[in-house]
């Protein structure tokens, strides 16, 4: 823990001049992150580079007025960062993926809803920024996780960091770590601090079985997150947990235990959920005040804001109105729903990506997602993280962009399930001592690969 801090010194001493500087002339910020940025580009400072965009998107998340400036920063660091990567591409330093081919027509519908959009500009720059994330996430961080076995390991670490600073501004500032009520952290609501708990959760064990020898820091960064959890009174993320590492325990075992799961346990816990229904459970346990049961059958207002988005949606079913069109209308619905429980937008990624680009971009998307995650090679992660994960988006529209704390860290966990074994070859080097080997990047030398069966 102290060790990242020390590492790591220049970024968290710049992110600091930015923090000055954001709140003195938020412009000079950004001119001047710019220039870091690229200075760090120049000197392959990769690691630098990949904490510093983590960081940035995290608290970009935040409401605190002295982050407001992070806003914009995000796009000067993934215009870098993305940037940075297709020139790398060009230049032969790691092949371009075939299988990002499967998304072109996705950005393609997302132009043409774009260019019908109420606001075109604010459409097409947040589709350029979401191919920029798909980019990067899909070739240059896996191909630095490669590189760099200890990399994964400074990411999982900022992430208790983040966790501890929450817990610490609960009991400095309040208002930072609170929002009407319920505890937040530095992230910009308690749903939104759930949806990365849930992400970092799953890190934090792949950290567990890659780094045993730092067990006690990665089981220090679980109980701090269910901590957290706890306290925000996430429902989505304390069911996406529970399914997470429910599926996982039985995952990681032999091959009887996952068809004692599919073939007995699941069954019968349908079997059972069909008497007797989730909230009657809740209010048995004497959790029914805790878990605001009250409100779930409702969905806190989900299922009004899926009614009102599934009607935006059949007036323009194929193609839509572009990327953050949902936002834009339920922006314009703010008078109107402020005298309901329902706060925000549409509350479901799948939702929005079919109101934002119409039911062919969100065929396409679905295709693209579909050929990422078949890929993946864990046997005790990949199931039961995109179930987890798949679910959280079913609650949340965090899927759909791509300047939030959240997407990057799914695609990022996903890349490195794809590519599970050389990354687990990269780790094992780093740890006996040999220069990890980094074969250039391909769907072939991927897919080649044995899967791995350790847990």
């Amino acid at each position: 823990m102290r060790k990242f801090l020390v590492q790591y010194s220049s970024v968290l001493g710049v992110f600091f001049l930015l923090y000055l500087l954001g709140n003195i002339f938020a412009p000079l910020s950004w001119v001047v992150g710019l220039a870091i940025l690229l200075f760090w580009a120049i000197k392959g400072r990769s690691d630098y580079l990949v904490i510093m965009l983590i960081l940035i998107l995290i608290l970009g998340d935040s409401r605190a007025h002295y982050f407001d400036y992070v806003k914009n920063l995000r796009i000067v660091a993934i215009l870098v960062v993305g940037g940075l990567t297709i020139n790398e591409i060009a230049n032969g330093k790691y092949q371009f993926r075939s299988l990002f081919l499967w998304a072109i027509p996705f950005f393609i519908i997302a132009l043409f809803g774009g260019l019908r959009s109420p606001s075109i500009g604010t459409s097409l720059s947040k589709m350029v920024s979401y191919f920029l994330l798909l980019v990067v996430t899909l070739h240059y961080i896996p191909y630095h996780f490669r590189k760099n076995a200890n990399l994964l390991a400074d990411v999982s670490t900022l992430g208790i960091w983040i966790l501890i600073l929450g817990l610490v501004a609960m009991m400095v500032n309040p208002s930072l770590a609170f929002l009407l009520g319920r505890y937040r952290g530095l992230l910009g609501n308690p749903n939104g601090l759930g949806i990365y708990a849930t992400l970092i959760f799953a890190i934090l064990l792949i950290c567990l079985e890659v780094y045993p020898n730092r067990k006690r820091q990665w089981q220090l960064g679980i109980v701090l997150l269910l901590f957290s959890v706890l306290l925000s009174g996430s429902r989505t993320a304390l069911g996406t947990i529970g399914i997470f590492y429910f599926l996982y325990w039985f995952h990681k075992r032999n091959p009887g235990s996952i068809v004692f799961l599919w073939g007995g346990v699941i069954p019968g816990m349908l079997v059972f959920f069909s008497f007797l229904s989730p909230t009657d459970i809740i209010r048995m346990i004497g959790l029914g005040e805790f878990l605001r049961v009250e409100s779930i059958e409702t969905g806190t207002g989900r299922f009004l804001a899926w009614t009102l988005g599934w009607n935006q949606i059949l007036q323009n079913p194929f193609i839509g109105k572009g990327f953050a069109y949902e936002e834009i209308y339920f922006h314009s619905l703010a008078d109107i729903l402020v005298t309901t429980e329902h706060q925000g937008g549409m509350h479901n990624s799948w939702l929005t990506f079919m109101m934002n680009n119409g039911l062919i971009g969100f065929l396409f998307f679905i295709i693209f997602l579909i050929n990422l995650l078949v890929r993946m090679k864990s046997r005790a992660f990949a199931l039961p993280f995109v179930l987890a994960a798949l679910v959280s988006a079913t609650f949340e529209s965090w899927l759909n962009s791509s300047l939030n704390a959240f997407a990057i860290h799914f695609f990022m966990v996903v890349m490195i399930l794809v590519e599970w074994p050389e990354f687990l070859a990269a780790a094992q080097d780093r740890k006996i001592g040999r220069t990890a080997k980094t074969p250039v990047s391909s769907d072939a030398s991927v897919s080649g690969l044995n899967p791995a069966t350790s847990g």
